[in-house]
This record gives structure tokens, sequence and C-alpha cells, in this order.
């Protein structure tokens, strides 16, 4: 799955049975992460819920480029930070 984020920092992404997890490798430059496809679109289902390993649930919406998660204001250094989709979104083309 070829997904990017849009400030641009490297991303990994792992799915597992009907989770997917993205592991964030740098710290975020802001506080907005849009999930993208690089030629299509993620489409979150109706019981999408989203979360950052130790820090808990994350507000989110659907928008017309993907999956836009607003992160927590303060992030603790770490050498990555990983967010769970659960479940898994759906890609259109």
């Amino acid at each position: 799955m070829a997904i990017s984020s849009e400030d641009g920092i490297p991303l990994r992404f792992v799915k597992k049975e009907e989770k997917i997890y993205a592991f964030l490798l740098s710290r975020p430059r802001s506080r907005k992460l849009v999930l993208k496809p690089f030629d299509s679109v993620l489409k979150a289902r109706g019981s999408t819920s989203i979360e950052m390993l130790g820090e808990g649930q994350l507000k989110w919406s659907q928008t017309s480029h993907g999956i836009e998660v607003e992160l927590p204001r303060y992030l603790y250094p770490s050498p990555a930070y990983i967010v769970k989709i659960e479940p898994a979104p759906e890609i259109e083309k």
C-alpha cells in the first residue's frame, strides 16, 4: 500500500487482521496528518477508530483527499509514532 502524509514525513504501514498501523518515522511538523494513497482515495468505514499508541483516541475526518487526523498538541520525543486505524479503510480509485 503506497500512502504518504501531507507534510512529507516518512511512513510505513502494516496491515494485521482488520487493522492498519501507520508508523511515522519522524516527528510531524504540524498537528494535521492526511493519509492518502498516491493515485486513489482512502475511505474510512462508519465505525472507524483512530488512535496514537501511548496517546489515546485521535479526532479525524474524511476529506476528498483521504483521512485527515488531528495529532496531539505535544508529542514526546520518539524514534517513531504509531497510529492505529481500525477497521482498515477501503481504497477507492
